[in-house]
């Protein structure tokens, strides 16, 4: 993917070569592409590289556009030079936007999500002569490429400093393929994000109610009402704009008045009523009209993956309407399709200004500010609500929507709304759920110190030696404070699906701070039990928590152990003849593997095909999970390589086995490939889905249903043992490995 400094270089080369003129233009020019000859460049646009370059172009085209009478494709072929830039852009003076809020907006439609193109608009500050020009501001859609096979419209909103010199905007293509742009513009807008930030206090019984309807009516219609003024609305700024206008609603009658008025414009075909109301059916689409729907494979919020979509579909036949009950008085009746003439959808609504100029640049939504706040509630509950594929009946999502809410609003600063947020996910009970947020870059430091539960105690498992702490300590005291209350404080923020994976992540967060910064440990060591004091440093990242002996070791006459955590494609290949000569085998999978795929493993570990454990993607059809399905795709199936690996294999686990590590061991229980011994795993399997919420917070969950190969739950259940081995404090003491001395035991029987 082109990063920033591409972008950067891109431009100076083309200054470079003289194709940037000195004196920039005032305006921006020919932003709907009717200027200009097909076939050719349009007029008043500059490519970064020549148009002579070999595999690369930019030129008008009429058969594919958005509006009016041409467009322009971008195209790179699979012969162009990989430094080749493809970048069509324009560079204007600043002098007459400094001080203002503009807006660079473009429909665009991609040949296919392999290759995705990215806006960018770059505000330059002066600089002497011989000089670079300082960026005071960057925006080129790194982390949300464009990759949708529609046309739609996107944008870029900055502020221009009163320093600012010249603005530089435009779109580039992403790898091999093509791209169509069109309908552009470059408009000062007005801000309506200028609201004094609202202090913290509790939100009253009806407030409660109004806040409760606005955030059921915003994930219906987000997600599921198909219209182009819904698709392209600023959801974030919507969100913060709805906090504020239906809160204080008195009653059920304002209530309905002012969710018609926020979602009309967007959603002009909804109906918005009190409760009881009579609804008149609404009126079949005419036969032989296009319809639209939204298509969610997963909820695609997210451009880091493609796994997950979300895209709005054309189909011949009207979906149902779906009604509900909001609460607070209010009912509604929302079309899941709308009809579309080609150059839009029906009825035309109007994007209100709340939204279209509120898409600012990332970082906008300060968490100081309360109704900021509650819209990153209601907004990562939605999500969660529609597409999480493990809720069941006996979950009460439902009511962690209202005490997130009333503790969103109560919350001091941003710090306290972390803590909000991480306690509503962690109602999800999702294993790899979290939330990730730009705090969090200070707190990435520990101690070389491991730490494990054993004994219904905090256990000290590995430690550098210069800690003062040893294997087998029970930490008593972390500065001050009893051990076992910080880690149980620690699991409320924890989202984990099984009791055991909830301990692990908990003490993974027990020690975490800033860089360099002490802690005070009170440990207990031995029998009789000896108190010691250690003074330790936070100067890690990572600290292994189990033996580190070679990646490939021989352990017994014949018996060969490799760590699967840590061994490479190269190394495992090298091995497989000594690994086939083997009496005995045992693979580590207490670590993750972070270097050997699946096919190369397994090929050699069974003579049959090796099939994965199941993956069902939901297809989300309606709201509240009413019409999901899912559907099986992407599973593994590797067939049999020489060598086979034929000796009698034991598997290590605990429960720090998570995602692909269990699916491995889901390969091993399905097809009795070996012993498993240890401890059940983590229960919590599946590629992740992401999204992004005001405030700069990621928030990460699993997105797929995975069950074991029978079809039956792998959330929440895990891999359990077939030999189980609990750790003790007494053998990491005396530097046992009990689990390893377990494998050897059961293969040396055979």
């Amino acid at each position: 993917m082109v990063r920033l400094v591409t972008l950067v270089l891109a431009l100076l080369a083309a200054a470079a070569t003289g194709r940037v003129a000195a004196q920039q233009p005032a305006a921006p020019a020919n932003l709907d592409f009717e200027a200009g000859a097909p076939g050719e460049m349009p007029t008043g646009w500059l490519m970064s590289t020549t148009q002579a370059q070999p595999g690369i172009s930019a030129r008008i085209v009429t058969d594919e556009r958005r509006s009016g009478a041409q467009s322009v494709v971008l195209t790179r072929e699979p012969s162009a030079a990989a430094a080749a830039s493809l970048n069509l852009l324009q560079l204007i003076d600043a002098t007459a936007y400094r001080g203002r809020r503009v807006r660079f907006r473009m429909a665009v439609r991609t040949e296919a999500a392999a290759s995705p193109a990215q806006m960018w608009m770059r505000v330059d500050g002066a600089a002497p002569a011989g000089f670079t020009a300082p960026n005071l501001f960057l925006d080129n859609m790194d982390d949300r490429p464009i990759t949708g096979q529609d046309w739609r419209h996107y944008e870029i909103v900055a502020d221009v400093p009163a320093a600012a010199a010249r603005i530089a905007f435009g779109v580039y293509l992403v790898g091999v393929g093509r791209a169509w742009v069109d309908d552009g513009s470059f408009e000062i807008v007005t801000r309506t994000d200028t609201a004094a930030p609202e202090t913290p206090r509790a939100i009253s019984r009806r407030g409660l109610v109004n806040l409760l309807a606005f955030s059921r009516l915003l994930g219906y219609v987000r997600h599921f009402h198909p219209s182009d003024e819904a698709a392209r609305t600023d959801w974030d700024g919507f969100a913060v704009a709805g906090v504020r206008a239906v809160e204080s609603s008195v009653d059920g009658t304002v209530l309905t008045q002012r969710l018609a008025e926020l979602f009309r414009p967007i959603a002009p075909a909804i109906v918005v009523v009190p409760s009881g109301t009579s609804v008149a059916s609404t009126p079949a689409p005419e036969t032989g009209t296009q319809q639209l729907i939204w298509r969610h494979t997963g909820f695609g919020l997210s451009s880091a993956q493609t796994l997950y979509r979300s895209e709005r579909a054309t189909v011949s036949q009207a979906a149902p309407v779906f009604t509900a009950e909001l609460g607070g008085g209010v009912a509604v009746r929302i079309p899941l399709s709308v009809t579309t003439d080609g150059s839009g959808t029906l009825p035309r609504g109007s994007t209100p200004s709340s939204s279209s100029a509120t898409h600012l640049t990332r970082g906008r939504f300060s968490m100081n500010d309360r109704p900021a706040r509650l819209a990153a509630v209601i907004l990562a509950w939605n999500v969660f609500q529609h597409s999480y594929p493990y809720f069941d009946a006996k979950m009460t999502w439902s009511a962690t929507l209202s005490a997130a809410l009333q503790e969103a609003a109560s919350d001091q600063n941003e710090r306290e709304f972390v803590a909000t947020l991480r306690r509503m996910v962690a109602a999800v009970r999702d294993g790899q759920a979290r939330v990730l947020s730009p705090l969090d870059a200070e707190l990435q430091f520990a101690p070389p110190i491991a730490l494990d539960w054993i004994e219904g105690k905090l256990v000290v498992t590995a430690a550098d030696p210069t800690t003062g702490a040893k294997p087998g300590d029970v930490v008593v005291t972390v500065d001050g404070t009893p051990a076992p209350l910080m880690l149980d404080a620690a699991e409320s923020f924890v989202s984990a699906a099984t009791p055991q994976w909830a301990k692990v992540r908990a003490m993974q967060e027990l020690f975490a701070g800033p860089q360099g910064s002490p802690l005070k440990l009170r440990l207990e060591r031995g029998e009789p039990t000896e108190r010691v004091e250690v003074s330790v440093s936070r100067t890690v990242t990572g600290y292994a928590r189990v033996p580190q002996a070679e990646i490939i070791s021989e352990v017994q006459p014949g018996i060969l152990y490799v760590d699967l955590g840590r061994i490479t494609p190269a190394d495992f290949t090298a091995a497989l003849p000594r690994l086939a000569a083997a009496k005995g085998l045992v693979f580590d999978l207490r670590n993750p593997p972070a270097y050997l795929g699946p096919e190369l493993l397994f090929s050699h570990l069974s003579d049959k095909l090796v099939p994965g454990p199941q993956l069902h993607l939901p297809q989300i059809a309606a709201p509240d999970r009413e019409q999901t399905t899912f559907i099986r795709n992407g599973e593994w199936n590797f067939a049999p390589k020489e060598p086979y690996l034929s000796a009698p294999k034991v598997f290590l686990t605990d429960a720090h086995a998570i995602g692909y590590g269990e699916s491995c061991l889901a390969i091993v229980q399905a097809l009795q490939l070996g012993d498993i011994v240890g401890s059940t795993t983590a229960g919590t399997n599946g590629t992740t889905n992401r999204f992004q919420l005001p405030g700069d917070f990621t928030v990460v969950f699993t997105g797929m249903k995975v069950l074991k190969h029978d079809g039956s739950p792998h959330h929440g259940v895990g891999i359990q043992p077939t030999a189980p081995v609990a750790v003790t404090r007494a053998a990491l003491a005396g530097s046992r490995d009990e689990l390893l001395e377990k494998a050897v035991q059961l293969l040396g029987s055979r």
